[in-house]
């Protein structure tokens, strides 16, 4: 459903922003999926989890038996690709995808504080725009505006601005 809306709206380019494997029941097909479309992916908590980067200490329960599961299903050329995805990734110059925040893959950025405080990076490293995922909540943070879920499509981006921004 949500590929095949993919197609028909004309996207040029599809990002991951990690967690490719991990509660889903057919690892191996998400995984041969992303690469026959060539997405551009980094690597999630789960990702490492599964590919045993990460102890799955971690984890609570119902994500930590997922990943014990998934683990041994993973053929052992897909468990290679989780375990080379880079952690983040510069897009075209223009932004940059990591998958909890700039500093740290496991951390959530889950108020308006917590996202600001990653914004010195952003400047540091001279980059605008920064998505993230992991929290799974919608959400535009720049210094001075905090969008959640509905409007943040319609947000006007300002040239001058530092932002994360959870799609």
């Amino acid at each position: 459903e949500v590929l095949r809306e993919i197609d028909e709206g004309g996207v040029e380019r599809i990002l991951c922003l990690g967690d490719i494997v991990g509660y889903n029941a057919n690892p191996n097909e998400c995984i041969e999926l992303v690469r026959e479309r060539d997405v551009a992916c980094i690597m999630g908590n789960h990702d490492a989890g599964a590919s045993s980067l990460e102890s799955l200490d971690y984890f609570n329960y119902a994500a930590r038996s997922a990943l014990i599961w998934t683990n041994p299903q993973l053929t052992e050329r897909n468990r290679r690709f989780l375990a080379g995805l880079p952690e983040q990734k510069m897009i075209d110059s223009g932004f940059l995808v990591v998958h909890g925040s700039p500093l740290d893959r496991d951390t959530y950025l889950l108020s308006h504080y917590e996202a600001v405080s990653q914004i010195p990076y952003l400047e540091e490293k001279g980059v605008r725009i920064c998505f993230f995922g992991h929290s799974h909540r919608p959400v535009l943070h720049s210094y001075d505006t905090e969008v959640v879920g509905q409007g943040l499509e319609r947000h006007q981006l300002k040239t001058d601005t530092y932002y994360l921004i959870n799609p």
